[in-house]
């Protein structure tokens, strides 16, 4: 992950993470399957035109493309530039768990993995923090194994927040 910056899923905390894609492309790929009937097969009984179709769906494809690029953003580590000892890292690491609630599935002096549960605001969150020389790299996302979700209402933003804010204060 460190070489990547990029967080690393197993395949079915992939395909929920990015279970909004194929939700959101119903309805441009029934638009062309529509197309297709018009166009290539000559069997559309359809009332609708290939044009009102393809006004219809391809507008589809933003959202799409958008909700996309948002999920493969969410997974690049946030980098916080920092010299930390590697009982700093724990201290910190985990005063800021402390503060936002997170129950650690491993914390040691270069690797925190902890995760949030359910409350009002969000389905949960899941922390990945690694300790490295001079940074420290941070990610929260929406917990790719519970509930998909493609907002974290915030939650998110503040977990990122409870760690910068003990790095800077040291305590």
């Amino acid at each position: 992950m460190q070489e990547t910056n990029r967080l690393k899923l197993t395949k079915g905390q992939l395909f929920w993470h990015y279970s909004v894609i194929p939700f959101l492309l119903i309805t441009p790929v029934m638009s062309l399957y529509s197309v297709f009937e018009i166009e290539i097969s000559h069997t559309y009984t359809g009332v609708r035109t290939t044009e009102e179709i393809l006004t219809f769906g391809l507008p589809w494809l933003v959202p799409t493309l958008i909700f996309g690029l948002i999920q493969y953003r969410r997974l690049n580590f946030k980098k916080i530039k920092t010299k930390l000892t590697s009982k700093d890292f724990k201290s910190i690491t985990q005063k800021a768990g402390d503060e936002m609630n997170w129950s650690f599935i491993s914390l040691n002096s270069n690797y925190a993995l902890a995760f949030t549960r359910f409350n009002w605001a969000s389905w949960g969150e899941r922390i990945t923090i690694i300790r490295c020389e001079n940074e420290i790299l941070i990610n929260s996302i929406c917990d790719p194994d519970n509930r998909p979700s493609v907002t974290s209402w915030g939650q998110n933003r503040k977990n990122l927040n409870a760690l910068r804010k003990r790095l800077i204060t040291r305590a």
